[in-house]
């Protein structure tokens, strides 16, 4: 059985691009593309999921065109069934990106609604209130 993955954000963009690729080996650089993700953090990842027997990479043969060498990475099959199930709660990371601090990523950039007045107190059951008779 392999290890439990920390399950960050990152990590779980990672995770639904290779699932989404299960037929298929991808390389750093194309998850950067898909992800929006820098390389160091990327690899960091792949590293971390390969050494939980999540993923597994080889380096290919040689590269066309005198370009470096691309190291290929693909889920297991314990590593995707596992991936499926730790991500299955959350449910899967959308495509978009997250929303900026304060703003929730269903909310559109139309002017916000217009807040509701905050409820006035009722004071006119006070002992000291301007509408009461003193004597």
């Amino acid at each position: 059985m392999t290890a439990v993955v920390r399950l960050t954000l990152p990590t779980r963009l990672i995770l639904n691009e290779l699932l989404e690729a299960q037929e298929r080996e991808m390389y750093g650089f194309e998850l950067r593309i898909l992800t929006g993700l820098p390389g160091p953090t990327i690899h960091q990842i792949l590293a971390r999921l390969e050494t939980h027997g999540w993923a597994t990479s080889r380096w290919e043969d040689r590269a066309p065109g005198g370009r470096p060498l691309r190291r290929y990475y693909r889920l297991t099959p314990d590593g995707a069934a596992q991936a499926r199930t730790a991500l299955a709660p959350r449910g899967a990371v959308s495509d978009s990106p997250p929303a900026p601090p304060g703003r929730h990523a269903d909310s559109d950039d139309r002017a916000p609604h217009a807040a509701t007045a905050p409820p006035t107190r009722n004071t006119s059951h006070t002992p000291h209130s301007r509408n009461q008779e003193t004597t």
